[in-house]
């Protein structure tokens, strides 16, 4: 399932992160089931620039 989020397409993985981030829980790329391009465009959307890989 995917997510809309302010004219972003969030899939169920990354609202996953979102969620664990908001949480302050660590999440890393190896953990997340994120390929690298997908994490940075994640984190890029949400203006996480410091988690960039």
């Amino acid at each position: 399932m995917d997510y809309r989020v302010g004219g972003t397409e969030v899939s169920a993985k990354g609202k996953t992160i979102i969620q664990k981030l908001i949480k302050s829980e660590n999440v890393s790329l190896e953990d997340s089931g994120l390929s690298k391009r997908e994490w940075n465009e994640l984190m890029t959307a949400f203006d996480l620039k410091d988690k960039l890989i």
